[in-house]
């Protein structure tokens, strides 16, 4: 497999990735062999995050928060605060190109570093090891064909959609 496909994965939700591999077994239990079966897509959408702010978050949390939720507890107040302050940066960064797209997919932190070139050092390296401590081993699928990876990014004003 792709080593940034794995870096992407080892990186999904434990429901996400759970959803992943249902769409796989199924796909391995229609009988079809490997070369026949139809590969599988996975869109990334980056959209612009109003969950760090703590106004706009749910009052009462739902089932579909819990991600969210557990990922802003293990961030320090500075590091929400210069997430919020390099968002926008970040975002126009991300639509410049493709090119910054993969990048960000392999490397995220070099990424947020280039993009804004004046993030604190201190706090990359909360974000560093932050992410060490929830590094993940991307599971073996059987039949697991993976057609396309996609990064999208959600221009200034619009809004997500299914």
């Amino acid at each position: 497999m792709n080593e940034s496909v794995e870096k992407l994965l080892a990186q999904l939700s434990s429901a996400q990735l759970q959803e992943l591999l249902q769409h796989a077994q199924q796909k391995a239990a229609s009988g079809l062999s490997s070369s026949e079966q139809p590969g599988t897509k996975v869109r990334v959408r980056i959209t612009p995050g109003g969950s760090l702010n703590p106004a706009n978050r749910p009052k009462m949390p739902g089932p579909q928060d819990e991600p969210t939720v557990r990922a802003l507890a293990k961030l320090s107040p500075a590091l929400r605060t210069a997430f919020t302050d390099a968002e926008p940066k970040m975002l126009a960064w991300l639509r410049a190109s493709d090119e910054h797209r993969n990048r960000f997919l392999l490397d995220p932190v070099s990424a947020l570093k280039e993009a804004v070139p004046t993030f604190n050092e201190q706090l990359l390296g909360e974000i560093r090891n932050l992410r060490a401590a929830s590094a993940r081993s991307v599971p073996d699928v059987p039949g697991l064909k993976l057609d396309s990876l996609k990064l999208e990014v959600l221009g200034a004003g619009e809004k997500e959609s299914q």
